[in-house]
């Protein structure tokens, strides 16, 4: 555990503290907005949904499930990650990337792509979609450079860039995803992941406003072929028939 309290020898950022502070108190209130929307919205027949099939991704060189979205005018196979929340895909120019099945995305050719600034608010809530802080680039001192540790080992780091998003049929546009130009890890041969989280910049909160921050899926069986499905948007009565979670907020 770390020391938080005022005894602590080591010298303590104010500053930084309450920059977190707000971001965290921003989020709360969010939040709790978006669980009195999708309550108010029950009755609501024709809430948007969309299904796109979820598969193993043993053909890829991966234990996880994997699905397959659109990334500007590019599909990207990601794995799915409920306990993480920045999506993110290899990009290229790469200074180390691992092998990728496909080819990798490369925002230079995008006419839809732009790059995050580092000193906007959303480069800012990196600190806890990701547990690190979003920095200003060294190569371009104007763009916010992100960092992502998981807990095997795996890493991806690069700059925030804002895409169009499409599934199932589906568009959404500025999108706020990873730009992986140092990835390394259990990924196998995908070109990233895809973070159903509840931070400000998982994909559920991103399109809260499409799907109203509800999904559901059903997972296959772990052999090469099988089929299940990523549901996003539901009706809150049916989710709620549920069983219900007893893991807290943090877990869906």
């Amino acid at each position: 555990m770390k020391d938080r309290g005022h005894c602590s020898e080591k010298k303590i950022d104010w500053n930084r503290r309450l920059q977190k502070q707000l971001i965290l108190d921003d989020l709360r209130v969010r939040s709790m907005q978006n669980r009195i929307r999708r309550v108010a919205s029950t009755h609501n027949v024709e809430a948007s949904q969309t299904q796109i099939p979820l598969s193993s991704g043993i053909n890829l060189q991966t234990l996880n499930y994997i699905v397959t979205m659109g990334l500007g005018s590019k599909n990207m196979t990601v794995i799915i990650d409920t306990r993480s929340d920045l999506t993110w895909v290899q990009c290229e120019p790469c200074m180390s990337c691992y092998n990728q099945q496909g080819p990798i995305f490369k925002p230079s050719t995008s006419s839809s792509y732009q790059s995050v600034s580092c000193n906007s608010s959303t480069c800012q809530s990196l600190q806890f979609a990701t547990g690190n802080t979003g920095a200003c680039g060294s190569s371009n001192p104007s763009t916010c450079n992100y960092v992502v540790n998981y807990g095997d080992g795996s890493y991806t780091n690069g700059d925030l860039g804002v895409e169009a998003l499409s599934f199932g049929g589906v568009s959404v546009s500025d999108f706020v995803f990873g730009c992986g130009r140092n990835n390394k890890g259990l990924f196998g041969g995908v070109s990233g992941l895809m973070g159903l989280g509840r931070s400000y910049l998982s994909l559920v909160s991103q399109t809260n406003a499409t799907f109203g921050g509800v999904f559901s899926y059903c997972l296959p069986t772990t052999e090469a072929g099988s089929s299940g499905s990523l549901v996003m948007g539901n009706e809150f009565s049916q989710i709620s028939q549920k069983k219900k979670n007893s893991y807290g907020s943090r877990y869906f």
